[in-house]
């Protein structure tokens, strides 16, 4: 499949990026970890989000992004992370469509919130107890809300 676009963020961890890879029929979100020097980056977790679930991914994450608890100034912006307005709570959102389920959650930890995004897999995958997870924390979170709103213009009809 050709790719469309492709874009880089690096997380709160050291040596690691999440890319975010566009494709005609999904978006595919990777992590990749580099482990010793020199060493080549290796895939941690890769979730897929069909096209035709954007629209509502897209609305979920700006609407909980309403609930990201930023860091506190200079390090990053005081004012909230996100100025899109919506009647969302703060509740876990399941996207699905046929047997691919996208679950989006935010989580406190240590007074900051993360924003969880968890594929549900398959029943024979689920079995064999694979999920892949990424996580968005307040490090992260504008260059992440930044990138999907570039993003949201290439793929708008």
């Amino acid at each position: 499949m050709k790719e469309i676009y492709r874009t880089s963020l690096y997380t709160e961890f050291p040596q690691e990026e999440l890319r975010l890879i566009l494709f005609s029929q999904k978006l595919c979100f990777e992590v990749y970890r580099q482990g010793n020097i020199g060493a080549v980056a290796a895939l941690v977790s890769r979730l897929c989000l069909p096209l035709s679930l954007w629209p509502r991914f897209y609305e979920t994450v700006c609407c909980l992004g309403n609930f990201m608890k930023p860091l506190p100034a200079p390090a990053y912006q005081a004012r909230s992370c996100c100025s899109y307005t919506c009647s969302m709570t703060p509740e876990p959102v399941v996207l699905e469509q046929d047997h691919e389920k996208i679950h989006l959650s935010l989580l406190d930890r240590r007074g900051s919130t993360f924003l969880e995004i968890t594929s549900a897999p398959p029943a024979a995958a689920a079995a064999a107890g694979k999920a892949d997870t990424i996580h968005i924390g307040p490090t992260l979170w504008s260059a992440f809300l930044k990138t999907i709103q570039r993003l949201a213009q290439t793929i708008a009809p």
